[in-house]
């Protein structure tokens, strides 16, 4: 939202005709919370022209920016007609980073244990990959019921995904116990495909299109895991 041009639009993801004709654009390998983000639209001679006031912009006008229902309030420092050649403006800035998110999870018991580890690799801002490992183990020759029904679990998430666009999901199982694992490719069109059943595998969180690095963390922060991030930004 632009007060000063009394703009009022919807962003959507790439900077196609078809988007623009109805969005303003989100140039896809930039900032879409941190860093530069850039966006884009028609200014002249299409149906929609979000954009045919945005040369009355001076400095100090506020620019309202809504993602994730948070909303980013940003001040006009320059105003800067460049070639439409000129793809400087959409170059990493300090904010626009790589790095990886790393969350843990362990339960013990007298009887099993659960070990969970989830990462996922980001660069300016969008994850590219993660993935997701669980291993559950019986710490005693008995048959242990939670082990039994996360098995049971889990080896149907396998049997229902394994051949999810996107993503590559194993299961291994022995008297002992478990091995679950998926590694999901953000950048592979419908990734988002897994077919999950309510109530079962809740310590995994399905891949969305709309999944930031923040989001993620907050997701498994709130099932009980450990989150940290890692900047790995080369200088």
């Amino acid at each position: 939202y632009i007060p000063k041009i009394n703009l009022n639009a919807q962003i959507s993801e790439g900077t196609t005709k078809e988007v623009m004709d109805k969005y303003v654009g989100h140039f896809i390998d930039t900032g879409v919370i941190k860093g530069n983000i850039c966006l884009g639209a028609h200014n002249r001679g299409y149906p929609v022209n979000y954009f045919e006031n945005i040369k009355s912009l001076n400095k100090n006008d506020l620019i309202y920016y809504k993602k994730e229902n948070k909303t980013y309030c940003f001040k006009v420092e320059t105003v800067t007609v460049i070639r439409d050649t000129d793809w400087t403006y959409l170059e990493e800035t300090e904010d626009n980073t790589k790095g990886t998110l790393t969350c843990n999870y362990e339960a013990k018991s007298d009887a099993e244990s659960q070990t969970v580890t989830y990462t996922a690799n980001y660069e300016k801002n969008m994850v590219n990959k993660s993935e997701f490992n669980f291993v559950a183990q019986l710490l005693t020759d008995n048959e242990s019921a939670v082990v039994s029904d996360l098995k049971t679990q889990y080896e149907n998430f396998f049997i229902n995904n394994a051949a999810a666009v996107g993503n590559r999901v194993t299961f291994d199982k022995n008297n002992k116990g478990f091995t679950f694992n998926v590694e999901t490719n953000y950048k592979k069109q419908g990734f988002d495909g897994l077919t999950l059943t309510d109530n079962q595998t809740i310590l995994f969180v399905k891949p969305q299109t709309t999944d930031t690095i923040d989001s993620l963390k907050d997701a498994y922060t709130n099932k009980g895991f450990k989150c940290s991030i890692t900047n790995n930004n080369e200088e």
